[in-house]
């Protein structure tokens, strides 16, 4: 049997008995970022700020409306994603931890999906590991697809001023190499991005883990199996696809989240993590003394006068 089919068999089993907490987190958190957006959609509408504008005056044909990029539209669109950063992603990160809890065999309540907001530090130091992660997230993604991007603009900006047949085919031929050098860095991107995907719990399994240190051993934990986790993911595209009927969603995602939080915690043991953590405290402590003993900096130098 595929390591994929038996992780799924292990999260239903898992799941068994719990599925009506299970049911209740996913109506939570689907129902938090429902509301979130209703909050933001009502907003603009009472504001008068529209999200996106008919520049051509063609009411019937909502494809060429633009996005409004006017200050008011910035405004409350960043507002509400600062607000569903406040509110979403802790609670995302105790959802996710009481998955990954589980997962273990170990017993939760429903409450304890709310753990990262009942300290200060914890609810920061979530914050703060999801905007490192997320900000690496962000620069890779302009390194794989902004080359694509940008051939197929220039692709597009030349046909306009192409006078003859043979200038339109080079402009042609350069947009269409942009998109499928944008589309091929997109999968590449899906799976070299696999390598933060074990951050959040590593940061649960070892609680007084640094940002910096999470990240590392996420990717130290996820070098070998980055394409393996890309197609365990996309083995529940169907299912997803389902949930566009709705209510199966409420099924699915908690289906989904054990299932990645059991390959979570495979991997993690796997790779041996624990042996890593002990290893970057030793070095660490190992700079610390050398920081607080200035007289170390200079040996195997010879007398420093």
């Amino acid at each position: 049997m595929e390591l994929r089919s038996v992780i799924k068999k292990n999260a239903r089993r898992a799941l068994s008995g719990f599925w009506g907490q299970a049911i209740a987190i996913a109506l939570l958190v689907i129902g938090c970022q429902l509301l979130l957006l209703i909050a933001e959609t009502l907003l603009m509408h009472f504001l008068d700020v529209p999200t996106y504008i008919d520049v051509n005056g063609t009411p019937d044909n909502p494809f060429d409306d633009m996005p409004n990029i006017s200050p008011a539209s910035f405004l409350l669109l960043g507002g509400g994603w600062l607000l569903s950063l406040l509110i979403g992603m802790p609670l995302t990160y105790g959802v996710r931890r009481w998955f990954y809890i589980r997962s273990g065999g170990h017993h939760l309540d429903f409450g304890d999906v709310f753990f990262y907001f009942e300290s200060l530090r914890s609810y920061l130091k979530c914050l703060w590991i999801e905007l490192c992660t997320g900000l690496r997230r962000l620069l890779w993604c302009a390194a794989f697809l902004l080359p694509g991007i940008t051939c197929t603009l220039l692709g597009k900006w030349a046909v306009r001023f192409a006078s003859t047949d043979g200038e339109r085919m080079l402009a042609d031929g350069l947009t269409i190499s942009g998109m499928i050098i944008w589309i091929c860095g997109g999968i590449l991107l899906i799976i070299f991005l696999q390598r933060y995907a074990l951050t959040r719990y590593v940061f649960f399994e070892y609680r007084d883990i640094a940002a910096g240190q999470a990240i590392q051993l996420s990717i130290i934990g996820s070098r070998r199996y980055r394409i393996q986790m890309s197609i365990f993911c996309l083995s529940f595209a169907g299912w997803f696809l389902l949930c566009l009927l709705g209510i199966p969603l409420l099924f699915v995602l908690p289906y989904f989240l054990m299932a990645h939080s059991i390959y979570a915690r495979l991997l993690i043991h796997e790779s041996d993590l624990s042996g890593q953590l002990d290893e970057m405290y030793r070095e660490q402590e190992r700079k610390w003394a050398e920081n607080r003993d200035p007289e170390s900096q200079w040996m195997g130098r010879g007398n420093p006068e």
